[in-house]
């Protein structure tokens, strides 16, 4: 009737726990002698509780009808001598919705069939501590449905978290990943989405999926440590951001990837102590906003010279953009040689004999601290108006008026 708690301790290998549909409170399968239990396939069985599998293999058991369904309101545990076994047939596999945490110590296998959706209505967390050759981070489908709050993969430090056929993140909803992460997958980050992305990813073939879709949605990275900010899919396919978003802490930089262009459309973010060091061509054809104090945006390659050049609108706040490119640079005074720019901070760090010439016309304005790094060389073919200070730091710097 929905309420109540179940406990199972015994049953013979092959045998229904479950036979039909129905609705439950809380369910403990804890089969001291290691068996398979499952449901009938095709059934759905609402737990209103949690669900723990603390001893045993759980699956689904049938030959002929679809794939069942666990509905579970709370908590999904996974023991330490436990198994959830999902196969590649629909009639022995589980789709899972799971309101509350996963907490899995034991094992998951996820086969080929099944999707895993997270549809709680407060935070959630997916905390898999083991690793071993019958169990892995991997999800074969997964889907995070909860617009309340948000979804976090916390760190497991004995494995990689891996996709391997799709993750959906719904519109509001917002995917927190702390792990190192391989997406084998589409990604597919519907209407408004939040991805955000506190640990590495895996730099292989498919980096940020095989395909991503991006729609309205805004992609975070939040590292402690160096990241790759991805412009391309396998060194080939363009990565185009919607919302991007650089929110790494202390002295953690986020890195373009080399080759291909970052290409953001909407906005491009920079957080407070934010820092993206672009080492391939820069292409913001949205906004250009600094929160708070500290932010970086470090511009060492070609800057696309269209009707946006740094963004269709520049809110400095208290952010530094340095220009730091081994050829010549131009420093841009207007968006779309119309509206006036103010930088809070500019640093000239470019290198050799390269030179960093600010655009013609306009008004080259600093409000806090001009600074030109060793053999920096910044000429200034326009009006030049300083509010802040002048630093040059080391030997070799020059400023051309």
């Amino acid at each position: 009737n929905g309420t109540g708690y179940i406990h199972v301790t015994a049953g013979s290998t092959g045998g229904f726990l479950i036979n039909q549909g129905c609705t439950l409170g809380n369910l403990d399968f804890d089969e001291a002698s290691g068996n398979t239990l499952g449901v009938r396939s095709g059934a759905t069985v609402i737990i209103n509780g949690y669900f723990k599998v603390t001893r045993g293999n759980f699956t689904g058991i049938d030959t002929m009808n679809p794939i069942s369904t666990i509905d579970i309101s709370g908590t999904l545990t996974i023991g330490a001598n436990g198994t959830i076994t999902n196969t590649a047939a629909a009639a022995t596999s589980c789709n899972f919705l799971v309101g509350g945490d996963w907490i899995q110590a034991g094992k998951w296998i996820p086969g080929t069939q099944g999707t895993v959706t997270f549809d709680g209505t407060a935070a959630q967390i997916i905390d898999v501590e083991r690793q071993d050759a019958d169990s892995t981070n991997d999800f074969y489908k997964l889907t995070i449905a909860n617009t309340s709050a948000a979804v976090t993969f916390v760190d497991n430090p004995n494995d990689d978290f891996v996709i391997t056929n799709t993750l959906t993140v719904n519109t509001g909803a917002q995917f927190v990943i702390q792990d190192t992460t391989d997406f084998d997958s589409t990604v597919t980050l519907s209407g408004t989405a939040i991805l955000r992305l506190e640990g590495p990813l895996t730099d292989d073939a498919s980096e940020l999926g095989t395909t991503l879709n991006v729609n309205q949605s805004t992609i975070i990275y939040a590292g402690t440590a160096a990241q790759t900010v991805f412009t391309q899919i396998n060194d080939t396919t363009a990565i185009s951001y919607y919302n991007l978003t650089i929110s790494n802490t202390g002295a953690a930089v986020a890195t373009t990837q080399t080759g291909g262009t970052l290409t953001v459309t909407n906005a491009l973010a920079i957080s407070a102590d934010g820092e993206l060091l672009v080492a391939t061509t820069y292409d913001n054809d949205g906004t250009l906003t600094f929160t708070g104090a500290g932010g970086v945006l470090n511009l060492g390659a070609a800057i696309t010279d269209d009707a946006s050049e740094l963004g269709t609108t520049f809110t400095q706040a208290q952010g530094t953009v340095t220009y730091s490119d081994d050829a010549a640079q131009t420093v841009f005074t207007r968006i779309n040689a119309t509206s006036a720019m103010t930088y809070y901070n500019l640093t000239i760090s470019n290198t050799g004999a390269a030179v960093a010439t600010t655009e013609t016309g306009g008004t080259l304005t600093v409000s806090n601290a001009l600074t030109i790094s060793a053999d920096g060389e910044l000429v200034v073919a326009t009006t030049y108006d300083n509010d802040g200070d002048l630093t040059f730091v080391g030997a070799g710097g020059v400023l051309n008026i």
